[in-house]
């Protein structure tokens, strides 16, 4: 019966609201706090920001490849995830201090900044592409 079932659902194709999808330029709330936290000495929540912006990064791979972003709430990421998205992330985990958060940050938001662009060229969002590069362009 499971084999039945797993073999019908292979021929499902995930898709998405517009509402869905613009969630993911929650990130970019995330990105602008991080960065006013960590200039503020605010460190434990900055990190918890650079957090946040990680798993929008993850969210957003998974619509960018037709995935569902709502897989075991992110479980083995590190397994279905793009190649490039694990180094960029990995890459972004940093030490307790102002200039290691900006420069974590700061590399993570111009992998993100490639993924917003890729996000509005694929989906019709309401939002406009030139705001979002905007907001993105003020951090890194």
């Amino acid at each position: 019966m499971i084999a039945a079932l797993l073999a019908q659902s292979k021929a499902l194709e995930f898709r998405t609201s517009v509402e869905d999808i613009e969630h993911w330029s929650k990130g970019l709330a995330a990105a602008h706090e991080a960065y006013r936290r960590a200039k503020r000495g605010e460190f434990l929540y900055a990190q918890t920001l650079l957090d946040e912006l990680r798993q929008h990064i993850m969210k957003a791979d998974d619509l960018l490849f037709g995935r569902t972003p709502y897989t075991a709430v992110y479980a083995k990421f590190d397994e279905r995830g793009s190649p490039e998205v694990i180094e960029a992330l990995a890459a972004s985990f940093c030490g307790y201090d102002g200039p290691a958060i900006e420069s974590a940050l700061g590399r993570v938001v111009r992998f993100y900044r490639r993924q917003v662009v890729a996000l509005h060229e694929k989906f019709p969002l309401v939002r406009p592409l030139e705001s979002d590069l905007a907001a993105l362009d003020v951090i890194s």
